[in-house]
């Protein structure tokens, strides 16, 4: 039903009470007194003739009277039950329309995700074929495979334009022990660096999420719970931590039955609630790519390292 029909159909109803109401009680106020005048004057021929009479016509004149009464009555509840149908009946079609929208919000979700899924696949599948022999062919690898995410992020996670986000993969550097991003990507405005501070094993949402394997999603920061090693991390805070990484997650990239992760994906937003487990759906779906192409780097630095060995006498 359309919301204005069904406001215009429940206005001409009520209107067509009131001039229901307006005759009623004319004819209780001018009717009625008229016949019972008339009646007085000659009660008492009427009672001579016969008493049956008289009382005949007081009861007929009482049963006007409660009719009208009851049609004035129930007027008004009659009106308010049609208002309160017609009102079920528009809220029964909004829910009706809020349940398609989110239907087809859902179904775009679904496209661009697959979009973005099926161009990471295809950039991936040609670095595997040309093979990643050096760290630079793998950024431009890791770019090319998750720049789709990042383009699709206001589809995909609901970023909107003015909100500070912010894409890293991160890799363990055994020299360090610590894991340093290879590849960033970030908002215009974000305060962060091009390549983001490196993370100790074991410290912050990416040291945590690489010692465990686990993944780690925070959907509010100033939320009670969150462990003091990701909300103040020893010797990582900047000063604009507390307003730019609000909501946060960091995924394991692993592959096989590697029990130890390639490398981290951290993804960030200033905006509480953003990353929550429904929405990082889609990001874990370009996990398994990740994790191929950083196999398919550290078998490529195998062989180089064991061609570069010398042979035993």
């Amino acid at each position: 039903m359309n919301d204005d029909v069904g406001n215009r159909e429940i206005a001409a109803e009520i209107r067509r009470i009131r001039y229901q109401n307006r005759f009623v009680i004319t004819g209780i106020s001018l009717i009625l007194p008229t016949l019972i005048g008339i009646y007085s004057n000659f009660v008492d021929d009427i009672v001579a003739i016969s008493p049956f009479l008289f009382f005949s016509v007081v009861g007929l004149l009482l049963v006007l009277q409660l009719g009208f009464t009851l049609v004035v009555l129930n007027a008004d509840p009659h009106a308010l039950s049609l208002y309160a149908k017609n009102t079920r009946l528009l809220e029964e079609n909004r829910t009706g329309k809020e349940r398609l929208a989110r239907a087809e919000a859902l179904l775009r979700h679904g496209t661009t995700s697959r979009v973005a899924l099926t161009a990471s696949l295809t950039v991936a599948g040609v670095s595997m074929r040309n093979g990643i022999r050096s760290r630079a062919e793998l950024v431009e690898a890791v770019g090319d495979a998750l720049d789709p995410i990042v383009e699709s992020a206001g589809s995909l996670l609901g970023i909107e334009p003015d909100e500070l986000w912010s894409f890293a993969l991160y890799l363990p550097e055994d020299a360090s022990d610590a894991l340093v991003s290879i590849w960033r990507r970030k908002a215009d405005g974000h305060p962060g660096s091009d390549r983001g501070r490196p993370w100790p094993i074991g410290i912050g949402h990416v040291g945590i999420t690489f010692r465990s394997g686990a993944t780690t999603i925070i959907a509010d920061m100033g939320e009670d719970g969150v462990p003091e090693s990701i909300r103040n991390p020893p010797g990582q805070g900047e000063p604009y931590d507390a307003t730019v990484y609000r909501s946060l997650a960091a995924f394991p990239v692993m592959f096989d039955d590697d029990p130890r992760p390639k490398g981290v994906l951290a993804v960030t937003s200033d905006r509480p609630g953003r990353l929550t487990e429904q929405s990082c759906l889609p990001l874990k779906d370009h996990l398994p790519i990740l994790a191929t192409l950083l196999h398919s780097a550290d078998s490529a630095d195998s062989a180089s390292d064991s061609r570069e060995m010398p042979s035993g006498s």
